[in-house]
Parts: C-alpha cells; structure tokens; sequence
C-alpha cells in the first residue's frame, strides 16, 4: 500500500481495502480517490475536478473490462497493488523520471497485460491536497505534462471541457444581454443544466463545496489556463514544489 503523507484514514480502511481487492483476484493494482478536503476558493474550484474528470470522462466499464494502457488512472494518493504484480512491473523503480505515478504506475502494469482497478475512497480516507491559490496553481502544474497537457491531448480536452462546460454559460450570458430569445436561448441554458447536473451529480457524492460546483465553470476554466500554461512552458524542465526545484529529463 503506497499512501500520501497528508491522506488520513478511517480506522477500517486497510480491511476495506484488503476486502475490495480479495473481492476482484484479477487485479494487480487499484487506486482510491480520498475525499478531497478544500478550504479556500481556489481550492474549491480546481481541486474537485479530479473526481469529475474521473468520473465524467472515464468509461470505468471499460477500462475494468479492458487492459489496454489507454485506460490507466489512478489516483497518487492512495495506491494498493499485489506483491507479485508489483514486484513484476518494477515498481515505483520502473517509473524514476514521473512526478504521476497515479497515472504513470497503472499504465506500467497494463502495459504487462495487468489489471488496474479505480475506486471511490471517500468513506475511508481524505486529503487537504493543496492549500491556497499558490499550491493549487503549482501543484496541478507540476503533474499537468504528464497528463492533460500534451500537444495532442490537451487541444482535445479543451474542446471537451471548454466547449461542454464553459461556453454554454458564455453563450446564456452573451445571448441575455442581446435580448434575444427562442431557440439559441433554450438551447445554451440546455446545455447549461446538463454541465451542472453533470457536476453536482459528481460533487455530492465526493462530499464538494457548493461554491465549487456553483462556480464549476470558473473551475474549469481556471484548470484549463494551469494546464495551457504548463504546455506552453514546456521547454522549461525545472518544477518547484514544496520548497525541492526537480529537474525532469
């Protein structure tokens, strides 16, 4: 069991666990998604869309029928994997140069033909993740060239979550102020309820702030400008995190 320093867990989280992966042989590795504990604004916006990404954007019927490394995910924070997988992978050894190893350590062990799983945590751990507008900003940068931004990828993700989350509301406002009605107005404020359905649904039941789903697509848009940023300095392999400069390769 790998688990981040700032993760805190329920006193019955290891026999939790122990039982989800007796429940599921096949599977060499799962990761849990804690409850992510926010306190300012910044955090409330960004820091839920981890589970909403996960959940939203995932096809987790998929992905557990599958063992194909486009379906790997996980979640850094708290990872359990059988010894002999494990220890057949490589381990954490096998992906020294990562900073993402919630990511990076499930697409190693699919790329063995090695079952990865993912689950919902909240009901035994939780986590203050980040805590102010700072950490947020260069905390989600330090892992977003591992993810979403790559050249091919995030050109992708920004038309998925800029076009499906944030420019309806652009369009309901920009149409208000017009005074134009109709159509173009059910359609936009349409599109609008299923965005915020999408993400209440997701933000219930990860236990999110109302301010962070009200304000959901300030939240993306504020995702999407860390992740554009860290691609466009992409030449730059120095990160600071937490007072370490890392230099990546």
């Amino acid at each position: 069991m790998f688990v981040d320093a700032d993760v805190r867990l329920s006193r019955d989280a290891l026999v939790r666990l122990d039982g989800f992966m007796a429940a599921r042989p096949h599977v060499g590795l799962a990761s849990g998604v804690p409850r992510q504990v926010t306190g300012s604004l910044a955090e409330r916006l960004v820091i839920p869309l981890i589970n909403f990404l996960l959940i939203g954007y995932l096809p987790l019927w998929m992905m557990r029928r599958s063992p194909a490394p486009g379906y790997a995910a996980g979640c850094g924070q708290l990872i359990v994997a059988r010894r002999e997988p494990y220890l057949r992978a490589g381990g954490h050894a096998s992906i020294p140069m990562t900073m993402h190893d919630g990511v990076k350590l499930p697409r190693r062990f699919r790329t063995l033909g090695i079952m990865t799983d993912l689950f919902d945590a909240t009901s035994i751990a939780t986590c203050r993740m980040y805590a102010g507008r700072r950490q947020v900003w260069n905390g989600f940068s330090k892992n977003a060239r591992e993810g979403m931004a790559t050249k091919r990828g995030l050109p992708v993700w920004t038309v998925l979550l800029g076009g499906g989350h944030v420019l309806p509301f652009v369009t309901l406002t920009a149409l208000g102020f017009s005074g134009a009605g109709g159509m173009p107005v059910t359609f936009a404020a349409a599109a609008c309820a299923l965005s915020w359905a999408a993400r209440v649904a997701t933000g219930v039941r990860s236990g999110n702030s109302l301010a962070g789903m009200v304000l959901h697509p300030v939240g993306v848009t504020v995702m999407l400008a860390i992740q554009w940023s860290a691609l466009l300095r992409l030449g730059n392999r120095q990160t600071a995190w937490r007072g370490r400069t890392y230099f990546q390769g």
